[in-house]
């Protein structure tokens, strides 16, 4: 996904949720969420691609980028995009924040390296609105730049 043309973001989407792919439905979240946390650094921590540590690729730049034939501007936007994988499931570093950071082994240029990832856990993001008293989320945006607005307020700087 590009974001204003200035910043490239990878986002992984995993529809993990309480109930599904090992997990169970949760009493105490918070302790949940560390074990959770747990379980994705096992997957996020190899060497080898995952289903999970994917979101570490290497990444292409677009056919047509909308930085045009800026050459500088494709070459620093290529060596920093963010990454940010979507979990459903309660999961957090510290069982409360809806966002966390951690990293995993990738790749930039042909060199190893340990590539930043943002974890974003739906559950704690709609339990966090849910304690500010939002109980419901619009049907729709009706423009896709409020959509990345909206986005782009919500992630990690």
């Amino acid at each position: 996904m590009w974001l204003d043309g200035k910043q490239l973001m990878a986002t992984e989407c995993k529809h993990w949720s309480s109930c599904s792919r090992g997990f169970v439905t949760v009493g105490n979240v918070e302790a949940a969420a560390l074990r959770a946390w747990e379980l994705l650094q096992e997957h996020l921590g190899q060497d080898v691609w995952t289903e999970t540590n994917k979101i570490s690729i290497p990444l292409c730049p677009p056919v047509d980028p909308p930085w045009g034939t800026d050459e500088h501007a494709a070459a620093k936007i290529m060596r920093s995009p963010r990454r940010m994988l979507a979990i459903w499931a309660p999961i957090s570093e510290d069982g409360v924040s809806f966002f966390s950071r951690t990293t995993t082994p990738g790749d930039i240029a042909g060199m190893p390296v340990q590539v930043r990832i943002e974890v974003f856990s739906v559950s704690l993001y709609l339990r966090h609105l849910q304690g500010h008293g939002i109980t419901r989320l619009p049907s729709g945006l009706p423009d896709i730049d409020d959509t990345l607005a909206a986005i782009d307020a919500m992630t990690i700087r």
